[in-house]
């Protein structure tokens, strides 16, 4: 039988692969939808394809939704996570994907991969279709 602090160490251990491959799969996901926003731009629009702050903020969602087990607590968190994503989407002209990017950061906290998955698909597709083309 191991002792407390070999359980910890080793448990530890798998959180931080676990949270390494996360912050790898939220950077992806951020780099290929600000690729597909940026894609039809003229040069002097795109935006940067990395955007700190939404990482940050992504990435700081991703953590509480993972280590809280209270379903209330989680939905007031990913609320004000929701509401603060609108207002610097609505702040900062439209051309970042916060909104895909929280509800991304959201499933992967709750575990759900597949749905995650599923749901980067279906906002890349809608990008896919939908991106404007701008006028040269």
């Amino acid at each position: 039988m191991r002792s407390f602090f070999e359980r910890f160490l080793l448990s530890m251990r798998d959180d931080w692969r676990q949270g390494l491959v996360m912050v790898i799969v939220l950077l992806f996901a951020q780099i290929l939808l600000r690729w597909l926003l940026n894609r039809r731009s003229r040069p002097a629009d795109r935006a940067v394809v990395l955007d700190p702050w939404l990482f940050i903020f992504s990435l700081g969602l991703f953590l509480l939704v993972r280590h809280l087990h209270n379903d209330l607590w989680n939905s007031v968190i990913i609320a004000i996570g929701m509401v603060a994503g609108g207002l610097f989407t609505s702040r900062g002209g439209g051309r970042t994907p916060w909104i895909p990017m929280l509800i991304l950061a959201a499933l992967l906290g709750f575990g759900i991969y597949l749905s995650a998955l599923a749901f980067l698909v279906a906002a890349s597709l809608v990008l896919i279709l939908n991106a404007p083309y701008s006028s040269r």
